[in-house]
């Protein structure tokens, strides 16, 4: 539970910082817009499941010494 809130956290966090700060996009390019986040454990694997209205571009960085992972987003809200 306590790796499923930081990660909800981190991906606050990170989507806030990217709406923060405008992406160089073209101005004919839509956000993707996020509208769910599933988190799925089987035993110790964790998936992470993103629904989207478009294909989104991402990047994932992971620090599994720490358990955290984090997701940065261009043009997304």
């Amino acid at each position: 539970m306590r790796l499923f809130r930081n990660f909800l956290i981190l991906l606050i966090i990170s989507c806030s910082t990217a709406a923060g700060i405008p992406a160089q996009t073209s101005k004919t390019s839509d956000p993707v817009i996020i509208q769910n986040v599933e988190l799925l454990r089987h035993g110790r694997q964790i998936s992470v499941r993103l629904l989207t209205d478009n294909p989104p571009v991402y990047v994932i960085t992971e620090n599994l010494a720490s358990r955290t992972l984090v997701i940065k987003f261009n043009n997304a809200r």
